[in-house]
C-alpha cells in the first residue's frame, strides 16, 4: 500500500495527472454533444458535470502542488523546482483569469 501511495504522490506522476485531468475536458466535450439530443441525454448531463468537477480538481491539486513536492522532498526541493513550476501553471492561470475577471 505504501509503494502505492508513493507512486501516486511522485512529482512525475502528479504532474501528468493534473494536465491529464485538464486535456479530458478538452478530449470528451465534443463526445458528450453527441448525447445532448437523444434519448440518453443522461450521459451529457453527467459527463459534463463530470468533467467540470475534474478541471477543479486539477486546478485544486495544481494549487496544492508545491507544497505536497515540498513534503515530500524537503532537503531537494531545489532538484524539482522546474517540475513545480510546470505543475503550477495552471494554477497560476486559473488565478490570473480570476482576478482579470473580477
Amino acid at each position: 500500500m505504501k509503494k502505492i501511495i508513493a507512486f501516486i504522490t511522485a512529482p512525475k506522476t502528479l504532474l501528468i495527472v493534473i494536465y491529464l485531468m485538464l486535456a479530458q475536458k478538452l478530449l470528451l466535450a465534443g463526445e458528450f454533444q453527441y448525447f445532448r439530443n437523444t434519448e440518453q441525454s443522461y450521459i451529457h448531463e453527467y459527463g459534463t458535470k463530470i468533467s467540470k468537477g475534474l478541471v477543479y480538481l486539477a486546478f485544486a491539486l495544481s494549487f496544492l502542488y508545491p507544497l505536497i513536492i515540498w513534503l515530500q522532498t524537503k532537503n531537494n526541493f531545489r532538484k524539482h523546482l522546474t517540475i513545480v513550476i510546470i505543475g503550477s501553471i495552471p494554477a497560476l492561470y486559473f488565478g490570473i483569469l480570476y482576478m482579470l475577471s473580477s
